[in-house]
């Protein structure tokens, strides 16, 4: 089995999504910031063309605590 581990800060959220969300809403939190669909396509035509499964990981996990 093919496997990705992907680190979602920096690969599907760059600084570009960043600044693009704070043109959008006026500020950037967590709630609304979006995912790059530029790289979610690329990221797509990898696991269609290998048939991986895919691990995502994210510090902001670390915010929200139950």
């Amino acid at each position: 089995m093919k496997v990705i581990f992907l680190d979602v800060e920096g690969v599907l959220n760059t600084r570009e999504t960043y600044e693009r969300a704070y043109r959008l809403y006026g500020h950037t939190t967590m709630i609304e910031l979006e995912l790059d669909m530029f790289r979610l396509r690329h990221l797509k035509q990898i696991i269609d063309e290998t048939d991986a499964k895919v691990v995502l990981s994210s510090s902001f996990r670390h915010f929200f605590v139950k």
